[in-house]
């Protein structure tokens, strides 16, 4: 599994504050005050919604820095996906090109091999996954699945 860093960042100095308290003692997480336009990442990540529209808060930041073709961009990203109950989606082999994907649970659960390593994911849950070996989504069978996935450009 590749190691994760996470910048946290905001102008509000009390959230600020707030985040270093609270992750204090986790090394991989960096907090900072300013802007996130100014940071030197591989990737932001917002809290928007799931039809990736950017009327306001952050995301109006970013839609006003790229322009109003960001939100386009950023639907086209967003698949929304629905799984009957049992159900199991398997690729034996890695993609020719790897893919970046970031996984958000909105009901029931769904089980995510990648490579032999077992995740289970509930409602609420979200993961951020390296698809580069052969995969595996397994649904539960007491209830469907549904989830939303993001590829990340690339």
């Amino acid at each position: 599994m590749q190691n994760v860093k996470v910048t946290l960042v905001d102008v509000n100095p009390k959230m600020v504050a707030a985040w270093r308290e609270v992750f204090e003692n986790n090394p991989e997480v960096t907090v900072l005050q300013g802007s996130m336009l100014d940071q030197k990442v591989s990737a932001w990540v917002s809290p928007t919604n799931a039809k990736g529209e950017m009327a306001g808060g952050l995301d109006g930041v970013i839609k006003k820095h790229f322009g109003p073709k960001i939100q386009t961009k950023v639907q086209s990203e967003i698949a929304r996906l629905k799984l009957p109950a049992g159900t199991v989606v398997e690729y034996s082999l890695p993609p020719a090109h790897w893919l970046r994907q970031h996984i958000v649970m909105l009901s029931g659960a769904l089980v995510f091999t990648i490579g032999g390593e077992e995740t289970r994911l509930e409602a609420g849950d979200a993961l951020f996954a390296i698809i580069d070996r052969e995969t595996r989504f397994q649904v539960p069978p007491e209830a469907p699945a549904e989830y939303l996935v993001i590829q990340e450009p690339g």
